[in-house]
């Protein structure tokens, strides 16, 4: 794990200095969040019989960074899934990180 992010913060180094960008990005903290209700949860087109499910997801934001937590949660047996997302976004060009679990 230490491994990786070294390795990941060489490239975001490496990239800031290939790319130096000027930004006026407003630096305002905003919160989301929301929570969906579905019948069935599919994943990449395959049906997990996972039954009734809900889905809740949170966003922290602040200028072009931003933390996004998404989970699914099944109400009739013990399908679970949890993904975080950490994405940084300036002038058209994103990077993002993303843990599923």
């Amino acid at each position: 794990m230490k491994r990786i992010v070294k390795t990941l913060t060489a490239a975001v180094c490496a990239a800031a200095m290939i790319f130096p960008v000027k930004t006026y990005a407003q630096n305002e903290f905003s919160v989301s969040g929301k929570a969906d209700f579905v019948s069935e949860y599919v994943w990449r087109g395959m049906d997990q019989n996972s039954g009734f499910s809900v889905q809740p997801s949170l966003t922290l934001s602040y200028g072009g960074l931003s933390l996004n937590a998404w989970g699914s949660r099944s109400l009739t047996n013990e399908a679970k899934e949890f993904d975080i997302n950490l994405s940084y976004a300036v002038n058209g060009f994103s990077l993002t990180v993303s843990d599923y679990w």
